[in-house]
Formats: C-alpha cells, structure tokens, sequence
C-alpha cells in the first residue's frame, strides 16, 4: 500500500498590521516522516520591509529545518503561520520537488530562443566582413531577376543572391560561405544550384554582362575549404578566399572596380585592407 503523503505550508508575515503573508516553506509528511521544504524563491529586505524583515525570515527558516512534525517550533512567533493540510496526487517519485515547484515560489526558467542556423547567421557575418573591409558602399543585398529592369527576363526560380554589387557594364552577383558548423555540403550544393541557374538563364542581351563569386568567410581551415569549394563550383564560379590577405585584396578591388561605375555607389569607407 502506498505511503500517504501531505504537507502543510508555512506563511511569513512581514508586518502584522498588513492582511499579507508570504509562503516560504513547507513541511511534509511522508508516512512517519517530515521534510521541510524551502521556497526556491526568497523575498529580499527591499520587498519585506527592511533588512530587519529579513533576517526574522531567515531565522524561522532555520528553525523550520528542526520540525519533527507538522507543526511550527514554539521558537516562531506571530510572524509565521502554518496553513491547512493538503494532500499530494499519488505516485509521484518525488514528493519534495512537486511541493517545491508547485506549493512554494519558484524561479521560473524560460525557454530559450533556439540559435539561429548558420543559413541565417551568414548574410550578417559576410555584411559585417564587407563593412570591415570598406566595401560595403558598393554592395546591395538579396539580388533577384526583379531587382534592376533589364534582368526581367530572368525566371523567379533561379532564387535570391545574398549580395550583388552593380557596375555600368557588369553585375557582380556574390554568395558567402562558411564552412563552420553543419551543413557545409548542402551550402555549397545550393550555391552551386542557383549560379547554374542564373549561367543558363540569364540573357546577356537584355543589359548587363554578369559575373558569380563565392567567397569564403574568415574562419577554421579556410585555406583548404577555399580550395575544395574551388574545385566544386569552378564551373559556375569565381572562389576567393577571404582569410588570405591577397585572395581578399583581389575580391575588394572587384567589388570597387565594378561598383565605382555603377549608379552613384554609396561610398561609406575607403579603407584600405
């Protein structure tokens, strides 16, 4: 037969005159024996009224620890209280955690927001490297068929370009790549994908020529997944790898090569990398 479980909870009054009382432990009785539980969340002097309030909290707590049934120790005054026997739902494995998180004041966790993909957290990555590397006034972002008159002949299906950059003559469409975290393979398999795409739709004749890079950001082993992310898209595109110092000279003087002729380039740095 399973053993009969109940507790009693104990109320802190800070100030006799006020209809107000706290609850700040409990005693538990489980067969024969008794348990005090404490809150998990405790009332500091600001809120009870005083360090005084306070440590007349912290002294009947104390006492509460010696309870050997359930009733309050004689030592605790008018300050504290005792209220009504309950009882707990049965079959539960853990009678003291269940009064504790749902008798007694608890410090509630919220969920935390799930990190974003390495998918979402690129485009602000490689914005934030173009900013850096004083290139950013030439660049606009997620480039599609609809964004310039001329490339209306592009079908909506060939996808957004995270960065592109517009010269008098030429469009630089630009996709970065990191090769941090899960998922490099797919990342590179859509990059692949999507300048397929624009090399076989794209119609020279309606305006401007075009050109497709994939640069690859800063980071762990960049020199070798620059090269093997060279070997996979060289049919589609350029590959620079951004963490070497020349590779990176060489993809900023495209960019403000193309961009110094294109319609009024918002120049927000000229700093050198």
């Amino acid at each position: 037969m399973p053993m009969i479980a109940s507790f009693r909870t104990v109320y802190f009054r800070p100030r006799l005159a006020l209809d107000w009382r706290v609850p700040v432990a409990a005693l538990l009785a489980v067969g024969d024996t008794i348990e005090t539980v404490t809150a998990d969340l405790m009332l500091d002097h600001r809120c009870l009224g005083g360090v005084g309030a306070r440590e007349l909290l912290r002294f009947g707590v104390a006492e509460l620890a010696s309870a050997n049934e359930c009733v309050l120790p004689s030592s605790l005054g008018p300050h504290f209280e005792l209220g009504p026997r309950e009882d707990l739902p049965a079959g539960l494995a853990d009678p003291a955690m269940w009064v504790r998180s749902t008798a007694l004041p608890s410090v509630k966790q919220e969920p935390k927001d799930a990190a974003p993909s390495a998918e979402k957290r690129i485009p602000t990555l490689a914005w934030n490297h173009l900013t850096n590397w004083g290139v950013s006034g030439y660049v606009r972002k997620r480039f599609q068929p609809s964004s310039a008159t001329e490339l209306q002949r592009l079908p909506p299906k060939v996808g957004t370009v995270t960065h592109f950059v517009v010269g008098e003559e030429t469009i630089l469409l630009m996709e970065p790549i990191t090769f941090s975290g899960d998922g490099a393979s797919d990342r590179v398999a859509s990059i692949f994908q999507k300048f397929s795409a624009y090399e076989a739709a794209w119609d020279a004749s309606a305006g401007r020529e075009h050109r497709r890079v994939a640069y690859v950001l800063p980071g762990p082993n960049v020199a070798r997944s620059a090269q093997d992310l060279e070997n996979q898209l060289r049919m589609v595109a350029d590959v620079y790898n951004t963490g070497a110092t020349e590779s990176r000279k060489r993809f900023t003087d495209e960019i403000r090569r193309i961009g110094s002729t294109g319609p009024t380039p918002e120049l927000v740095s000229q700093r050198v990398t």
